[in-house]
Formats: structure tokens, sequence, C-alpha cells
């Protein structure tokens, strides 16, 4: 019984401890993968590829031809409350957006969240593209 009761604490630890089957959704989802972002008169990710993101384990990410004149820009990753959050290189705040799937999971939205109206009609950015592993 003693023995019982010395193990117990260590197995609750174990069960609360976080691990692989605990990552949330997006993490899941976007950890380890790249996604070919759409552009504008681009019909298919050979002629999209100057612009993907890759999302890395540690929580680094990134953005390959999308920032000022067309470099990469690397930064940070992590999710929040069901968001996906980053803050690229030249950012001083963390934007979050929702994230959705289509075409059977072959693609994927970000939707940035934003608090004032202005900025939904303004600045809200949306970004559509298509896993590499999804291509056809």
């Amino acid at each position: 019984m003693r023995l019982m009761l010395l193990l117990l604490p260590l197995l609750l630890a174990a069960c609360l401890t976080p691990g692989p089957a605990n990552k949330d959704r997006i993490t899941t989802l976007l950890e380890g993968r790249r996604v070919f972002f759409d552009q504008d008169g681009a019909e298919t990710i050979a002629e999209a590829d100057r612009r993907q993101q890759v999302w890395n384990a540690d929580g680094t990410t990134l953005r390959s031809n999308m920032g000022l004149f067309g470099g990469d820009v690397a930064g940070r990753w992590t999710t929040r409350n069901d968001l996906y959050c980053t803050m690229l290189g030249y950012q001083t705040e963390w934007i979050c957006y929702r994230v959705t799937l289509s075409d059977k999971g072959r693609r994927i939205r970000f939707s940035e969240v934003v608090d004032d109206i202005g900025d939904v009609i303004f600045w809200r950015n949306d970004y559509r593209g298509t896993f590499a592993d999804a291509a056809p």
C-alpha cells in the first residue's frame, strides 16, 4: 500500500506531462511542414513556389521570398487558444490567425484576427496556400 502511495505522484506527473499526444490541432498541422502560398495569376504550385513557409518544431519559421523586396524572413511561431500566432523578423508584436482547411486538408487558409473594425477593412491579412506534401 505504501508503495502505491509513493508511486501515485509519479504516475500522475507522467500522465500530465505534455508529449506528442498532447499537441494542439494547429501544432500538429504545421510542425515540420511547408506551404506554397497562392500568388495572383499563379495557377499551379510550380508557379507559386517562390512564396513558401516552413514551420520547425523548435518554434522557428521561415517565409521564403515574402519579405521586403522578395527576401526571406525568419521568425517565431506558437499557438494560443486555437489560433496560429507568429512574429516575423521586423515585427514587434505577435500576430494571430484563424486556421482553416479545405480540399480534404490539402489547402490551408490563415485569416488574421484583428480587434479594430478599421483594421478589418483596410489591413487584415489573409493567406491561402497548398501543403507541399499535397502537391499533385
